[in-house]
Order: structure tokens, then C-alpha cells, then sequence
């Protein structure tokens, strides 16, 4: 059996290629790979070994007695610069390696063990090692299985080149394969983050394939490089536990190797669905997907209705899951209403009612980020902002009243910076209460909100609001500073109260 070109091995895995071309001329190093048993690792690593070698450089290959038989079987007939060296016993492991003669040998070690591993690290100082372990670990966690093999952090880190995890996949069978629309279920589980392709194929099963579905196998892998730029971070990742960035120069990630294979036809989904439920690499790769893709969600989800900063506290300090099934919290609400609408639309082009709304509905949003509330929803050309929410604001009545001024005074400054032929005028009610704040909705369609008489009781006060007007409760008032000027408007009999509310109208700041 002639031993296998690495092109004809992995066909157009252009990973396994990648590797050859970026180690080729490399005179020292780690090259590590890790897999289950059975994956074919040790018969890749010899067909990169060769197209490392070309013909010009020596190969020795060390094994185990288990392994020899397949090497012999497999190098027939053996290169002539390539040797076969059998490990026979705990303490010839050091004196074998220390005797490879050659400074550009490649030496092509098809188990690390607790007992050849920190040789081996050692002889990658001075020459280029290629080794195998079999461990489900991928990627920089490696450096744990050698940990236990008694290689140091430090150790791996200084001589490491690339790491590489390797798995094999069942090819669809293009014979039988059919057409297969995902539902939606399936859609965002194959694809947490977006991007999905609804048209791939699924296994259907022939005389062919033996009515498997699958015809023959590919190689999937995960990989790693670390050069003279990236081994600093590299390092200070394995010493702190951290993971190293994922630099698409450096890396190719398994799980968006898989996908590619879906979305190109050589996998069925079948297999796909298989491999991301049972295989250990694929599931918590899908899983840190699925995650990043939860916190992007609800990171867009703040990005037009809160503050920058307040965005960051939620993410920072995890409160998802209360954002998300709701929680009774004290807050102000704040209704923004445009006066007269109706008439400004029948006098107005719908591009031009379109225009002025625009510069309406930012300076409203820009004066409620800027006190750090949150846009709850826009209602026609009213708007409700809350204030004490998702984040704790001990001054949240404070900091709604100061927004209220503030877009007063926008609303002025508009008028005359556009000369508008019909002046904007705006009414605004605010209440503090209780409320029950959180996201309601679907997976796909979801926002956040606040429910409660608290609320209402803000829409109703401002629509009893004279235009230019800012009408506030009795209990916003209770909960604010004394550095405004207030006029009783007295006890207001409110649409759905059963009792009146005394109210305010803020004229100012003192």
C-alpha cells in the first residue's frame, strides 16, 4: 500500500491544506492534533509529514508496537529518507528522541503519553515534531491533556506552531440526496447566528449508498496557528484560563466548517442534526453560538431604546433573565404627544409630513438617552419613555421631569431653526408607580415594555395637558428635588380613575 499524497487524502479540505502550505520550510515547532480514536489523525499527520518533506528532508517516525504493523503497511514501499522507530519501554523514551540525528528531520510521533510527551516538547525546540493525542479537547485546550502528561503551561506555549482537531463526517450521497426545506425550529438551531440557507438536502437512501443515505467520508477540523505575533496572547491565555481570540487568520473554527459543508451540499441534514446533538465538539461549539447569539439579540434589542451606558450595565451585570420574564419595579413613565396631527397631516405632502415627524422623533429620542431612559414604544406621533428601568435609577422621577424640559425646549428650538410654517407644539403627562417591566413577544419578535395603572395613569394625564404644557402626579412630585417651579393645577378626574389625581404643571427649573 503506497503511502497516500495528502491531496488525495483530504480532496479539497482546504484546512488540511492550508496546514501544509503554512508549515512548509518550518524548521522547528509543536504540531499537535486531538480527536477520538479512529478519526484517521495518525494517517494525516504522515501525509502531511510527506508534503512537508517534498524529498529533500528526513522523516522519522515513532510508534508504538500497535501502530507499527499499520505504518509498515501503510509506507510500503518506505521513502528513502523516512525511518520507522518503535518505542519499547518507559526509559529508552528520552535517549530515543535525543538520538534523532538531523537537524532537518521531521519526526512524526503517532501517540503522546505521559511518557513521551515532555520529550517530545523538548525535541520541538530544535526540530519540527508532529504528534497526536487522543482527547475530544480542541484548540488551545489541549494544553490541558498536556498538563496531565506533565508538560507545563509555559512549556507548550513557547514551542507550539499549530493545533488542529480532526473529526470524520458521512458525505451525503449525491445519487439519492433531495431538496430540503428547514422549519423554522431547525433553522435557528443550525444557524443561532443568522445567515440561514433554507434550501440544503437531506439523506434519502439508494442502492448506491446501500440506503444509508451517506456515501464515504470528509475530514472536518478546527485549527490553530500561533506565529511570533500571536504566541504573547496565546501564552498569557493558557496562564489565565482565558480563551484566545479568535483571529480568522489564525483560526478555522469546526462548526463554521461544518455549516459550510451543509450550505455547499456535502452534508445532509440529517447528518448535520446528528453530529451538533451527539458530537462533543460540534454541541458546545452550537452552544456558544446560541448564546452569542442571545446576547446579540438582546443587545440590538437596547440599542435604539436606552442609553449607551445603560446598555452596558445590562450586559455587564447579567440581568437577562429578569429583563426578559419581567419584574415589578417603581418607575416614571413619560407620554410625549404632538398637538393637532390630524390637521398638520391634511395640510402637509406625505413626504413632507414624513420629514418633519424625523426631526420630531430624534430630538425626543436624543433628549431621553441623553437622561439615560428607556423608548418604550412610539404610538402614531406619541411617544412613551420610562425612566427606572430595566436599570435601577434612584432619581428616575427626576431625570424623567428634566427630560420633559429638555424636549420642550428642543421642540422650540425646532420651530425656529425650520421656520415652520405650522409650528410644532407638544403636551407631556408623567406618573410614578408601579409597573411591571420586561419583554413580551416571540423568539423572533420581541419588545420590552412596561405594564401597569402607572402607566395609564401617565397617558392620561397627558392627554388632559394643554399644548406646550407638562403635567405631573402627585407622586412624581413627592419623588422629585425641590429645584423646580410647580403650579397646582388641583385634583384632575382622570378617564378610568376612580378617584382624581392631584396634579402639577412643571413651568420650570429653579
Amino acid at each position: 500500500m503506497p503511502l497516500i499524497p495528502l491531496d488525495r487524502l483530504v480532496g479539497k479540505h482546504e484546512s488540511l491544506m492550508e496546514i501544509a502550505r503554512r508549515l512548509n520550510g518550518l524548521e522547528r515547532g509543536l504540531v499537535i492534533t486531538s480527536g477520538q480514536m479512529g478519526t484517521g489523525k495518525s494517517t494525516t499527520l504522515v501525509a502531511l509529514a510527506q508534503f512537508i518533506a517534498a524529498d529533500n528532508r528526513q522523516v522519522r517516525i515513532v510508534t508504538d508496537q500497535t501502530d507499527h504493523e499499520l505504518f509498515v503497511e501503510l509506507l510500503k514501499p518506505l521513502p528513502e529518507n523516512w525511518s520507522v522507530t518503535v518505542e519499547s519501554g518507559r526509559e529508552q523514551t528520552d535517549a530515543m528522541f535525543a538520538s534523532i540525528p538531523g537537524d532537518d528531520t521531521i519526526v512524526v510521533s503517532t501517540q503522546l503519553n505521559d511518557v513521551n510527551a515532555r520529550a517530545a516538547v523538548a525535541l520541538a525546540r530544535s526540530k519540527l515534531v508532529l504528534g497526536t493525542i487522543d482527547t475530544p479537547l480542541i484548540g488551545q485546550d489541549i494544553a490541558y491533556a498536556l498538563r496531565g502528561m506533565r508538560v507545563s503551561y509555559e512549556e507548550f506555549s513557547d514551542v507550539a506552531v499549530c493545533i488542529w482537531s480532526q473529526t470524520l463526517v458521512s458525505k451525503l450521497c449525491s445519487q439519492c440526496s433531495e431538496e430540503f426545506e428547514l422549519p423554522d425550529e431547525d433553522l435557528r438551531h443550525f444557524f443561532p447566528l443568522g445567515n440561514p440557507v433554507t434550501k440544503l438536502r437531506r439523506e434519502v437512501g439508494c442502492e448506491k449508498c446501500d440506503w444509508t443515505g451517506s456515501a464515504g467520508r470528509d475530514v472536518l477540523c478546527d485549527v490553530t496557528f500561533i506565529d511570533d505575533t500571536s504566541r504573547r496572547h496565546f501564552r498569557a491565555s493558557l496562564l489565565s484560563g482565558s480563551t484566545q481570540d479568535s483571529d480568522p487568520r489564525n483560526n478555522v473554527q469546526m462548526a463554521s466548517e461544518a455549516r459550510r459543508l451543509l450550505e455547499i451540499g456535502t452534508l445532509g441534514v440529517g447528518t448535520y442534526r446528528d453530529m451538533i446533538l451527539r458530537n462533543p465538539l460540534l454541541r458546545s461549539a452550537n452552544l456558544i453560538d446560541r448564546e452569542k447569539a442571545h446576547s446579540t439579540k438582546l443587545g440590538k434589542l437596547f440599542d435604539k431604546f436606552v442609553a449607551p451606558s445603560v446598555k452596558q450595565r445590562l450586559m455587564d451585570e447579567k440581568l437577562t433573565d429578569t429583563i426578559i420574564t419581567g419584574e415589578s419595579r417603581v418607575v416614571t413613565c413619560l407620554f410625549c404627544d404632538l398637538c393637532d396631527f390630524t390637521p398638520r397631516a391634511e395640510k402637509r405632502e406625505p413626504q413632507q409630513l414624513f420629514h418633519e415627524l424625523n426631526l420630531y422623533f430624534t430630538d425626543i429620542v436624543d433628549a431621553v438617552l441623553t437622561h439615560e431612559g428607556t423608548i418604550d414604544k412610539f404610538i402614531g406621533d406619541a411617544v412613551l419613555a420610562i425612566f427606572g428601568a430595566p436599570m435601577d435609577q434612584t432619581d428616575h422621577a427626576q431625570r424623567a421631569v428634566d427630560c420633559s424640559l429638555a424636549i420642550r425646549q428642543r421642540i422650540v428650538e425646532l420651530n425656529r431653526t425650520h421656520s415652520l410654517d405650522l409650528p410644532m407644539e407638544i403636551r407631556i403627562g408623567i406618573n410614578t408607580g408601579k409597573a411591571v417591566a420586561g419583554c413580551l413577544g416571540t423568539d423572533e419578535r420581541m419588545q420590552y415594555t412596561v405594564l401597569g395603572d402607572a402607566v395609564n395613569t401617565a397617558a392620561r394625564l397627558e392627554s388632559r395637558a394643554e399644548p406646550g404644557q407638562i403635567l405631573i402626579s402627585d407622586s412624581t412630585r413627592r419623588n422629585i428635588a425641590g429645584g423646580y417651579r410647580l403650579k397646582s393645577i388641583g385634583a384632575l378626574e382622570l378617564k378610568g380613575k376612580a378617584q382624581a389625581i392631584d396634579t402639577f404643571a412643571v413651568l420650570g427649573k429653579l
